[in-house]
């Protein structure tokens, strides 16, 4: 199976955007910060961990086929992205790019280009800045010397430096004040979402919807509910058993009653809920909440484990934040922390 293949060939001539996108969160903000001209002249790179019905919407498509590389993976992605550039993806030098800085496969798309940096989700910088992933990087780039830093910045001077922080990136563009010490110098777009959409034209609303398969009966179906619940891939991610995993949700339900919730899941939860759960409505179209909340749709509580979807909700609500303390898995992968802005509205 190959690593690399175009979606819709033929179309990837007269590009002026490129963007690196791996999460429907990260997708939907460039589409919305993003014309809908803008949109038909943009190449999509895209990698498994955006779902098949969301991505092939897309078009001009480059799909990345896998999210992690063994080393003749890295050697395949070595020869296409760097060795045979100006042959496969010499589009990606001549266009404005939007990337994910933080994937495997980024340091090959950006290379030594400038690029501008799209947020994977609110207030990313403060939910980032104390992960081993971020640590790890800085430290990575402060141990390189000789050789080693050569070799790194023969790839990409953006290799040890993610979340922006680097030269490379010029501009950031997030839907939060939400900031950083190394940001300063660089260009800061802040943008309003809901001002975004209401300007947007049909053509850019009526592309979105479609290409998060939303219709007139998701709308309505989700207007009947006053509680969502997030759900999150913690069995998927073998963190818990799918007992485990089940009960959780069982006790919400057990709380709120099925006549008043409506269970969101995410995106990469694989968990069949409607065979535990028969009686309680689901909404299963991985769709970034955010969008919901442009299309009016708005709910009296947020339930949730500790998922950051509850963070950016612009409108009066009460907020259920369990808490990873409920489990010693949880607990250890993401601490026991509670976001400020979760505080001021939590239950």
């Amino acid at each position: 199976m190959k690593i690399v293949k175009f979606i819709k060939k033929g179309l990837v001539k007269n590009n002026k955007f490129t963007c690196l996108t791996a999460t429907i969160y990260n997708l939907y903000v460039y589409l919305l910060y993003s014309s809908y001209e803008e949109y038909k002249s943009t190449i999509f790179i895209t990698m498994n961990t955006i779902p098949k019905e969301v991505r092939n919407n897309l078009p001009n498509q480059l799909f990345i086929n896998k999210t992690f590389y063994n080393r003749l993976d890295i050697i395949k992605i070595r020869i296409y992205f760097v060795y045979l550039r100006q042959l496969f993806s010499h589009f990606i030098d001549k266009s404005h790019l939007y990337a994910q800085d933080h994937l495997p496969i980024s340091p090959f798309i950006i290379r030594n280009n400038d690029y501008s940096f799209v947020e994977d989700g609110p207030n990313i910088f403060s939910i980032t800045k104390n992960t081993s992933m971020f640590l790890d990087s800085i430290r990575n780039k402060e141990s390189l010397h000789g050789f080693r830093k050569f070799r790194a910045d023969f790839l990409s001077r953006a290799s040890y430096g993610i979340m922006a922080n680097n030269e490379l990136c010029r501009e950031v563009i997030v839907t939060t004040d939400d900031t950083a010490e190394y940001l300063l110098g660089k260009q800061f777009i802040r943008i309003d979402e809901q001002y975004l959409w209401n300007k947007a034209d049909k053509n850019k609303k009526d592309n979105i919807l479609r290409i998060f398969n939303i219709t007139t009966e998701d709308k309505q179906l989700l207007s009947q509910r006053k509680v969502i619940v997030f759900t999150q891939p913690f069995f998927d991610d073998a963190e818990l058993t799918l007992s485990e995993h089940i009960k959780i949700y069982e006790n919400i339900i057990n709380k709120y009653g099925v006549n008043n919730i409506i269970i969101k899941t995410h995106p990469r939860d694989t968990v069949d809920y409607s065979k535990y759960f028969p009686e309680v409505l689901l909404f299963n179209k991985p769709v970034p909440f955010q969008l919901l909340t442009l299309l009016g749709i708005k709910f009296q509580v947020a339930v949730t484990v500790c998922s950051t979807a509850v963070m950016s909700i612009p409108y009066e609500i009460k907020i259920d934040w369990i808490g990873a303390d409920i489990h010693p898995n949880l607990l250890k992968s993401f601490g026991n922390i509670i976001p400020e802005e979760v505080k001021r509205k939590k239950v």
